[in-house]
């Protein structure tokens, strides 16, 4: 049996857990189709000393952090990240987790002179996405839930740009086993008009207010454990 590791690297607000849950029974729930064992890692609150020997891959959850913010724990993960790619550990990088490999690797991340992209965002695979076995069996344009301020304007060197849309980088892959997606494929719709409404509250404009079918979005789960 694969052991999964969630790299949780910040708790859902008290608003959104009080009516979504929390992001261990987000990912408990996607994840429960597939035989695997799941086990969480706080990463904000564990050090550097965890061992990842026993392993079989990596997902990195989204935070309300930025990459570049000056913490103690995001400087010694980042550290560990490395250690993990150069080891082949299979890992996938979700809103923050996608913008913290790209950085981690020498991309750019900077917060997107565009705006927030909050609700349900249009993807488009690019050609290297549709050859990409983290894309099998996607349309070439598909619906996902998004709510990010950061983004990544530069891909670090020998990664392919997966997906895009007019906000920016959606998706890319480094070498064969590490992905980076911006949008949520944990997200349901209860979950994505829970951050809806209170990015609303606070003032945000949302991308797109309509509902639309997520379901695509989440065979990023199915083939990232085909993968592994």
């Amino acid at each position: 049996m694969k052991t999964i590791a969630i790299m949780i690297a910040g708790n859902a607000s008290e608003n959104i857990e009080e009516k979504v849950g929390s992001k261990r029974q987000w990912y408990r729930q996607r994840l429960s189709q597939f035989n695997c064992k799941i086990k969480f890692v706080e990463i904000f609150n564990d050090s550097l000393s965890y061992d990842f020997s026993k392993d079989d891959a990596w997902i990195i959850t989204g935070s309300e952090y930025s990459v570049y913010d000056d913490l103690n724990w995001l400087q010694s993960f980042k550290i560990l990240l490395l250690n993990a790619i150069n080891t082949n550990i299979p890992i996938l990088g979700i809103c923050f987790g996608h913008q913290l490999l790209a950085d981690t690797l020498n991309g750019e991340v900077e917060k997107n002179l565009k705006g927030w992209e909050v609700g349900y965002s249009n993807v488009e695979l690019t050609s290297k996405g549709l050859e990409s076995n983290i894309y099998t069996g996607f349309s070439h344009k598909f619906y996902a839930a998004e709510t990010h301020q950061d983004v990544v304007i530069k891909l670090p060197d020998n990664c392919n740009l997966l997906a895009e849309n007019n906000m920016g980088i959606q998706s890319f892959q480094y070498k064969k086993n590490v992905f980076g997606v911006q949008f949520h494929p944990e997200f349901d719709n209860k979950i994505m008009d829970a951050y809806i409404k209170m990015r609303q509250k606070n003032g945000i404009n949302i991308s797109s207010p309509e509902v639309f079918d997520l379901s695509m979005a989440h065979n990023i789960f199915n083939n990232f454990f085909n993968l592994i």
